[in-house]
């Protein structure tokens, strides 16, 4: 629902990417339409099968498209999460490819699952709800690498600097 808010936004990255200005709004609308209708299989846990196939296949063109931004050198500014100047590529790329993890994960436990409401312990769910959080944390982690790098480097330089002999 973001994107509906910074839909101009949303449509300029859609542009920026190369597609004729004609076909952007609808790209645009149909994207939001296809995020919203899975979300709504998600939440209700309704058709879990075509609902993990869709996501798997919404990620790997988000895969498709930071891999192609990466190649042609380009910064376009995400706004996947409403505006943003965070550019599309590297960071978009991990994120899409992380999230991938818990879509097979309610893959594979639909087809185990008794019911299409899973999960169906307290045990199950608290271990799912787990794997999400170890996910979104490591996902983050990922993310920042570059700066807690860089600030582990400025703290030696620091250091070295102002040991005395």
């Amino acid at each position: 629902m973001v994107k509906i808010r910074n839909l101009a936004a949303f449509k300029k990255t859609i542009y920026r990417l190369g597609l004729p200005s004609g076909l952007v709004p609808a790209v645009a609308w149909l994207n939001i339409l296809y995020e919203t209708i899975l979300g709504g299989l998600f939440f209700w846990g309704v058709f879990p099968l075509f609902a993990s196939i869709a996501a798997l296949l919404l990620l790997l063109v988000f895969i498709g498209v930071s891999i192609i931004v990466m190649v042609r050198h380009q910064k376009i500014a995400c706004n996947c999460f409403g505006q943003s100047e965070s550019p599309l590529g590297y960071e978009t790329l991990i994120r899409a490819m992380v999230l991938i993890v818990p879509v097979i994960v309610y893959y594979l436990s639909s087809l185990t699952a008794r019911s299409t409401w899973w999960p169906t312990t307290i045990d199950l769910a608290l271990s799912l709800l787990s794997l999400v959080i170890g996910i979104i944390l490591l996902t983050r982690w990922l993310l920042e690498g570059k700066s807690i790098l860089t600030l582990a480097r400025n703290s030696r330089i620091g250091n070295k600097g102002g040991m005395l002999s």
